[in-house]
């Protein structure tokens, strides 16, 4: 389970990486989305995608930035939306298959 769980990690950073046309060196898991790597709301929708293909997972609109918490403000989200909380984010969806 653990070399999934790394294959995982790998992948959606590798996702970021390609996505936002950043060496996968600087995508470290504390990095946050929006505030750290100045990911912007279309870069999300092809960051999710490219997941869903990757993963053959289904990811709801909003689904990813809810997953931090709900009625949160953008700041809040900036704040906690970070690689680590979008690997564990993937990881479960893949769990919940």
């Amino acid at each position: 389970m653990e070399a999934v769980s790394e294959k995982v990690e790998t992948t959606v950073t590798e996702i970021i990486s390609r996505s936002l046309r950043i060496d996968v060196g600087k995508i470290v898991a504390q990095a946050r989305l929006f505030v750290d790597l100045d990911v912007e709301s279309l870069d999300l929708i092809d960051i999710r995608y490219e997941i869903e293909n990757k993963f053959g997972i289904k990811i709801s609109d909003n689904e990813i930035t809810e997953s931090v918490g709900r009625n949160l403000t953008q700041k809040e989200i900036g704040e906690l939306l970070t690689v680590e909380r979008v690997v564990s984010f993937v990881k479960d969806k893949i769990n919940q298959q």
